[in-house]
């Protein structure tokens, strides 16, 4: 367990410093080993691993091989990747909390702590899309619908708080947050402000995501 750990650690690292420096063939090289890495080490470690799960990492590391294409084809196919990525998770967190069977069950407690927790998200998305429409372009329709997802799936990453407060709860809704920002200022880096240090930002905050995510479901199980 260990030395798989920190042999993710070691890549994410040394991806790192690439961007960081520019080096193209390095980052080629370490980055679609990161979610691998991530998936295995749910896979092996896991008491009880999901296939959810298992769907979300294998999307979101086909996510990270298209988008290190040039052309707008891979970035159209890679949003996919993340997107789909998502629904998994927020179908994961959803079975994972028993939130699905609160609502089936006519839990009123859980039904109004769902409405009340999409009121901060649909405002929080309102002022995303709002500051960015012009800029996406043809885009914007793409991107409204995946900024729907992930503010889904990262709403649905607080029902773990209905099994107690506890580190995979913590560990999802912090990902699944991370995640968010780390797809804005990409977002921002490709259609606003293009700059070269922001893929580093969001590479620190997306794969720290996508291990928080992979831990909240790893513990939890």
């Amino acid at each position: 367990m260990l030395v798989l750990l920190l042999l993710f650690v070691g890549v994410f690292v040394t991806h790192l410093v690439f961007v960081s420096r520019k080096n193209r063939l390095g980052e080629m090289v370490t980055k679609p080993v990161l979610i691998p890495l991530l998936l295995l080490y749910y896979v092996l470690f896991s008491a009880h691993p999901q296939g959810l799960v298992v769907a979300a990492l294998a999307f979101g590391f086909a996510g990270d091989a298209l988008l290190l294409g040039r052309r707008e084809i891979f970035f159209i196919l890679g949003l996919a990747a993340f997107l789909l990525g998502n629904l998994f998770y927020l179908a994961a967190f959803l079975g994972t909390s028993g939130m699905t069977a609160g609502v089936t069950a006519g839990n009123t407690s859980v039904v109004v702590g769902l409405l009340w927790g999409l009121i901060p998200y649909a405002l929080g998305g309102f002022l995303v899309i709002r500051g960015l429409w012009r800029p996406l372009g043809p885009m914007k329709v793409p991107a409204l619908v995946y900024l729907i997802v992930i503010f889904l799936m990262s709403w649905s990453s607080w029902f773990m708080l209905t099994r107690g407060l506890s580190w995979p709860a913590v560990a999802g809704i912090v990902g699944s947050l991370l995640f968010i920002i780390s797809d804005v200022v990409l977002t921002v880096n490709l259609f606003v402000r293009p700059e070269k240090r922001y893929q580093l930002v969001v590479m620190l905050l997306y794969v720290t995501a996508q291990a928080l995510l992979m831990g909240s479901f790893l513990f939890a199980s």
